[in-house]
């Protein structure tokens, strides 16, 4: 499951990339700013992915889980921009902190 999943949005992650950063040239800002979410969602699934390939380890005993410090705000940002435009969309506003 892994290498069937993970490398198409390696493939999305890494043209989305060189689109937002316009490496072949340059884009209308429109454009742009697609490409960023395209990028930000496709690393937000891979994300996702990894932790339920995560989550089979762990039940199969296979993993140790190790602690570590985040940083909530960051998430909620995120969370928040990602989620925005739905938002907005249902006339929704989502305020930053």
């Amino acid at each position: 499951m892994s290498h069937e999943l993970r490398t198409p949005l390696n493939a999305i992650i890494g043209f989305s990339e060189m689109m937002a950063l316009e490496v072949l040239g340059p884009m209308p800002a429109r454009y742009r700013e697609y490409a960023g979410d395209v990028l930000a969602s496709g690393r937000h699934l891979l994300g996702i992915v990894d932790d339920v390939l995560d989550f089979a380890k762990i039940d199969a005993g296979a993993i140790e889980l190790w602690p570590e410090e985040l940083d909530p705000a960051a998430l909620v940002g995120e969370a928040a921009r990602l989620l925005g435009p739905a938002a907005a969309a249902r006339g929704v506003r989502l305020l930053p902190s």
